[in-house]
Formats: C-alpha cells, sequence, structure tokens
C-alpha cells in the first residue's frame, strides 16, 4: 500500500538531513505556473565549480501526483541559469533531464532516496556541463540505485505491488492492471480496492497510457 502525501512527507525529511528544503505554498505555486504539481519544494544543493570552489545551486523538486511511482521533476531557478548557461539536458525552460523515465525503475518504498538520487544526478549533470569532462570522484553509491545492466535479449518486465498489508486477516480480492507502457518502470501494477489505485488510474490517463485489469476469481485470505 501506497501513501502518496506520506511518501512525500518522508522524503520532506529524509532531504532535510543533508539539505536546505522549503515547501513552495500554494500562492507561489500557482503564480509560478507549477499548479499541475503535488507539491513543490526549493532545495539548495552544492556544486563544485572548475577552480575547485564550492557554489550553492538552487533546485525546485516538483511532484506529480504518482510520485515515488514516478520520478519528481527538477528545474534549475531562473537565477541559476543565468550563470550556468545552456548546457546539456537542461531545457528551455530549466527542466533537468535525469532520466528516461520509459526505462528506470523506481523503489517507491524509498522516496526520500528517490529524490536524493535525482538531486545527486542533477548537480553531475550541471558540474559536467561548467567543466565539460566528467568528474572522477562520481556518486557511485547513487548512480548504483539506479543502473542495472540486462542482456540486450532479455526481456525484463516489472510489476509493482500496492496491496494492502490486510491486518484485519479478511478476505483480500487482488486485482492485475497490466500497463501496454512503462509507467515508473513498471508493466503491471498488482492492487486491491483502495485510492491509490484510483490516483494511478488517473495518471495513467493523463499520460494516455492504456490499460486493462484482471480480477481474482475468488478472495484471497491471507
Amino acid at each position: 500500500m501506497i501513501d502518496f502525501q506520506k511518501a512525500r512527507q518522508d522524503a520532506f525529511e529524509f532531504l532535510s538531513q543533508t539539505n536546505i528544503v522549503v515547501l513552495w505554498e500554494e500562492g507561489i505555486k500557482k503564480n509560478r505556473k507549477f499548479d499541475e504539481f503535488e507539491e513543490v519544494w526549493k532545495v539548495t544543493a552544492e556544486i563544485f565549480l572548475p577552480d575547485n570552489s564550492v557554489s550553492a545551486l538552487d533546485l525546485l523538486v516538483a511532484f506529480p501526483l504518482a510520485f515515488p511511482i514516478v520520478l519528481p521533476k527538477i528545474y534549475i531557478s531562473e537565477n541559476d541559469k543565468n550563470w550556468i548557461g545552456f548546457i546539456p539536458h537542461v531545457s528551455a525552460s530549466n527542466f533537468v533531464c535525469v532520466f528516461d523515465e520509459e526505462s528506470i525503475l523506481t523503489d517507491p518504498f524509498q522516496p526520500g532516496r528517490i529524490v536524493k538520487a535525482c538531486i545527486e544526478k542533477v548537480q553531475n549533470i550541471i558540474e559536467t556541463g561548467i567543466t565539460g569532462h566528467t568528474k572522477t570522484q562520481f556518486r557511485d553509491e547513487f548512480l548504483a540505485y539506479w543502473e542495472e545492466k540486462y542482456d540486450d535479449k532479455d526481456l525484463v518486465i516489472n510489476g509493482l505491488s500496492i496491496l494492502d498489508s490486510n491486518s484485519a486477516n479478511t478476505p483480500l480480492t487482488i486485482k492485475f492492471l497490466y500497463l501496454e507502457q512503462t509507467f515508473g518502470g513498471y508493466n503491471f501494477i498488482l492492487h486491491s480496492e483502495g485510492d491509490e489505485i484510483k490516483i494511478i488510474s488517473a495518471c495513467l490517463k493523463s499520460k494516455k497510457i492504456n490499460y486493462f485489469g484482471v480480477s481474482s476469481q475468488n478472495s484471497i485470505h491471507p
């Protein structure tokens, strides 16, 4: 079972241990045209400059409704974009393309690590873009969290279970949602009835991802 609001809260607490994190108020979010997102954080990070000095970097971390199944969107602030200039993987709207969302597989039960990994990747993208080469001491532990290599001939199908732990020991009907294209790196979702699957279904429709569901014929007892 995934509590999307609690996942954002957990990620906020996790990231606040290492970064300055400020939650945007609704009015600011709307004025900055970020009202399509559930939350937007202003996160202060640090990057190394070519002379090995350190500079602060303000990032805007925007959370879609389906986070942590999908990645947050990260933007560079306008002030930082002015001195950084144009670099690869940063769009004209200041959006940083961190990972390929069609192929990346998230662990939705570690929301803090998801956000931290994305921010670490953004830092590397900015540092590489400024210096023109890759720094030797890259943040390996966070890359290792994301990058797993498969043989080109392997067919990899990933599934996500958001089934309730069912502590009441009542019969549970398991439903299977098959996606025609990946969502957060997943091809299918196991679920029961609940608000989580309604949120996920709404996000799938907004992204125009076709899906169909199959329900178990009999209730399953824990």
